[in-house]
Parts: C-alpha cells; sequence; structure tokens
C-alpha cells in the first residue's frame, strides 16, 4: 500500500501529488480534494502479473499549510496551470506504470469540486473522457457524503472504492 497526500502536504510543498502500488492506493485526509486512481492493465505477454494502480490526490488548496490553520493565510485554490501539470503526470504515469487502464476513478469531494472549483472540474472531468477514450477505460465518479463524516481517507484497491474514517479502517463507505 502507498499513501498519496495532497500537494499541500508533499515535501516540497506543492510537488506531483502522485504515486503508485501493485495493490492498494490510500489518500489520506480527504475533505475537499479529489483522488484520481487509474487501475492498470494486466502487462501484455504477463498474464500473472497485472499493471500497477497510479494515482494523484489532489487538494483544492494549494500550500494550504499546516494542521490547525497555520500558514494557511497563503493558501489559494488550485490553478489551471498546475492541475494541467499533474493531470498530465498521472496521464504519463498511467501509460507507463500501468499499461493503461482497465477503469479510472474520481473520488472524494466532488460536490465541493463542482460548486466552488466548476472550471478545474471540467478541466478533470475533459481530461478523464479522454482517458477513457484511448484507454477504453470506463470513468467512475464516487463521492463521499460529509454529512456521514466530513474528513475520510480514500482506498483504491482492483475490487474498488473505500471510504474509512480517517485513521482507521471504519467504513464509512464502499463501491
Amino acid at each position: 500500500m502507498i499513501r498519496i497526500a495532497e500537494q499541500a502536504k508533499q515535501s516540497p510543498r506543492n510537488a506531483t501529488p502522485l504515486g503508485w502500488d501493485a495493490t492498494h492506493l490510500c489518500y489520506p485526509g480527504v475533505n475537499t480534494c479529489l483522488t484520481i486512481s487509474a487501475i492498470g492493465k494486466p502487462h501484455f505477454g504477463k498474464t500473472s502479473k497485472e499493471g500497477m494502480l497510479v494515482g494523484m490526490h489532489l487538494g483544492l488548496f494549494m500550500g494550504a499549510g499546516e494542521e490547525g490553520g497555520k500558514g494557511s493565510e497563503d493558501s489559494k485554490m488550485i490553478d489551471d496551470a498546475y492541475l494541467g501539470l499533474y493531470l498530465h503526470m498521472l496521464g504519463q504515469h498511467a501509460w507507463v506504470r500501468g499499461g493503461g487502464a482497465e477503469r479510472l476513478y474520481i473520488a472524494g469531494a466532488v460536490d465541493v469540486w463542482r460548486s466552488s472549483a466548476a472550471a478545474q472540474w471540467r478541466q478533470v472531468t475533459a481530461t478523464l473522457d479522454v482517458w477513457s477514450t484511448k484507454m477504453r477505460a470506463p470513468v467512475e465518479i464516487v463521492r463521499f457524503d460529509d454529512d456521514v463524516c466530513a474528513t475520510v481517507d480514500v482506498h483504491v484497491t482492483r475490487a474498488g472504492v473505500r471510504f474509512t474514517t480517517v485513521g482507521t479502517d471504519t467504513v464509512v463507505a464502499q463501491l
């Protein structure tokens, strides 16, 4: 399992929030974030080895500071340039490490992005629509209900997506 933190929690801050693993991606502390996961295709000629799971944890805010809000006065919403770069990097890794994708998942605070970052939401969905066509992989959008739990960890495996209470294995929702 690999844990992929959002860009504001990367070191250095705002580095590409990207990771891959053969079996399990975990996106910790999702509240206003989107996660994008590509479930890799089996490698050609190697039927016993599956492609990697490749994912990205997109925070709605860049440079969001530390726990408790310290430093958050300098944060701003993710802009088109960073988002475009992050999506490009994810697409490249999905092809190289995953061999394309069998399925694509967008999971997280979907409603927040639709309402508060509509232009960026359109950029994400338009990009994944192109990938879906090229990779012949369906896109599944999975939202969590923040009335049930304000912040979740998102877990993605070949079996699907599940949301757990932060830092626990207590399942809040599962696809």
